[in-house]
């Protein structure tokens, strides 16, 4: 029923934008596009999934999960592919930790464990960042964007760091939980919190830190894209919109997040001055270079199959 829900409201919100646009100005917006500023938002998302690749092979060694850095941006693409092209079918992050876990034939929920950490550090340096620029702006600005919006943002982004820092303080220490724990979820979560508050404090920082700049040089990439589009929009505006829109996605309303993170988007640069046409233009295109991305991680696993194909036969023929 859940997914049905789904279907139907990212369906709806993406007929709802597309009402919007004004096809003949489209058109224009895409001729009149700086390609060369699409291909560098292409090649800055592709370094925002290394980025955390890099970041989750720090955090895989520690756990004693050797891969190459190579195989687990492979899976990271891999894993965008399924997340956006196909969203809602199969999740994006459940295939990269199967590809992951059949290749290093490690258990399954040790790599679960590893994704759902970095995810975790993901959302909280992307909503702290978000949350210092909210706190940059001018009055006029948070007029622009809406102050009962901006408070809210900043209220929910508080009240989830302080939550997670609450969590990581209590999985250091040895507190007793107070809750009944019937079906052993409080258990499993205090498992979750040893496992990586045991973590050396330079490897916390070096993922959280990976964590942060991979999120800035995404939504760096979105700014490119508005450039690339012609629209004027200072880069701070996005510092804010797109920690906005990534915490709207974390409602499991849609599938995979369509139609919100477009929404969410659209709707703040349409605050911000810009044609609604335009806007709902810009949303979509840097859904396409997303998609672009998230394509060559299918051409990155063919390459990198037929290079683990190769060796074995190799192997086996020096034998």
């Amino acid at each position: 029923m859940l997914k049905i829900v789904q279907i139907a409201v990212s369906g709806g919100l993406i007929f709802y934008l597309i009402t919007y646009i004004d096809w003949p100005r489209a058109a224009e917006l895409w001729q009149a596009a700086n390609k060369r500023y699409l291909l560098a938002a292409y090649f800055l998302m592709s370094s925002a999934i290394a980025t955390m690749a890099w970041r989750w092979r720090i955090l895989l060694k520690r756990l004693n999960i050797v891969s190459t850095f190579w195989h687990l941006w492979a899976d990271h693409l891999l894993g965008l592919f399924y997340g956006i092209v196909l969203p809602g079918v199969i999740g994006g992050d459940m295939v990269r930790l199967a590809s992951c876990a059949r290749r290093t034939r490690q258990s399954l929920p040790r790599i679960t464990a590893s994704v759902f950490f970095e995810r975790a550090c993901g959302l909280l340096m992307v909503l702290l960042m978000g949350l210092l620029f909210a706190f940059l702006l001018t009055a006029p600005e948070r007029v622009q964007l809406g102050p009962s919006l901006i408070m809210t943002f900043r209220i929910v982004a508080v009240g989830m760091l302080l939550g997670a820092g609450l969590t990581f303080f209590t999985g250091r220490h040895k507190e007793r939980w107070f809750l009944e724990d019937r079906f052993g979820v409080v258990q499993r979560i205090r498992e979750l919190q040893a496992r990586f508050t045991r973590l050396p404090k330079t490897t916390v920082f070096a993922i959280l830190a990976l964590s942060a700049m991979s999120q800035a040089i995404d939504i760096f990439a979105v700014y490119i894209v508005s450039q690339a589009s012609h629209l004027a929009v200072p880069g701070k505006f996005f510092y804010i919109i797109v920690p906005m829109g990534y915490l709207m996605t974390l409602l499991p309303v849609s599938l995979g997040g369509v139609g919100v993170r477009e929404g969410v988007i659209s709707f703040f640069l349409i605050r911000l001055g810009v044609p609604a046409s335009d806007a709902v233009t810009m949303s979509f295109l840097i859904y396409l270079v997303r998609m672009a991305v998230a394509i060559s991680g299918g051409g990155w696993q063919v390459i990198l199959n037929r290079w683990a194909g190769l060796s074995v036969e190799g192997a086996s023929r020096s034998s």
